[in-house]
């Protein structure tokens, strides 16, 4: 239990030279994210012999002083769902094992960070539908056309335009409540 092949990692690592072995790893299914008996043996041999291969070997005796590292990576399916767990241990006191802080960046964000974003409260505030919001602007802005062009139209034009507005700031106030009511939804149930 937790027997090493000695002469074959040797004879790796004699292949590969001028390389330097940060550790290893294991990967387990259906299992917590901790090391077994036989993985505290198998590291505990890998770690004297990782000391003892590097300082008869290696002209940079800093090598040999580093501890090698042991990875746990697991793997748990429940239904659809799968998830993936992972640890990174370095040896303390040639004995205990240390589970080191690691943050992985992605390149792009994962589903799950993005459900976790994700802010279903509506970013506008459409209570400011008067003068000085964009629709407010907007009909500030075809007034002043109206106005210009005001010889060339008959008076029904403006009034079917202001009525036209009015009807739009109506709709949009109710659905401003409407806003306002699902936000006030979305915070007590993420409460």
């Amino acid at each position: 239990m937790g027997s090493i092949d000695f002469q074959r990692l040797a004879t790796y690592l004699n292949t590969i030279q001028h390389k330097v072995l940060l550790g290893w790893f294991r990967f387990r299914r259906n299992t917590p994210v901790r090391p077994s008996i036989r993985d505290l043996a198998v590291h505990r041999n890998f770690v004297s012999f990782y000391k003892e291969y590097y300082t008869n070997n290696m002209e940079n005796t800093d090598i040999a002083n580093f501890t090698p590292l042991f990875g746990l990576f697991t793997s748990k399916t429940e239904e659809t769902i799968h998830s993936y767990s992972y640890k990174i241990y370095e040896t303390r006191n040639d004995c205990n094992l240390n589970a080191i802080d690691i943050n992985i960046v992605n390149l792009v964000n994962s589903s799950k960070e993005e459900y976790e974003a994700f802010d279903a409260r509506s970013p506008l505030n459409i209570r400011s539908v008067g003068t000085g919001s964009i629709f407010g602007n907007m009909y500030e802005g075809m007034q002043d056309k109206m106005k210009s062009s005001l010889s060339s139209k008959p008076p029904e034009d403006v009034l079917i335009l202001e009525n036209f507005y009015e009807a739009t700031t109506l709709t949009l106030q109710k659905l401003g409540d409407e806003v306002e009511q699902q936000n006030r939804h979305i915070l007590e149930l993420q409460r």
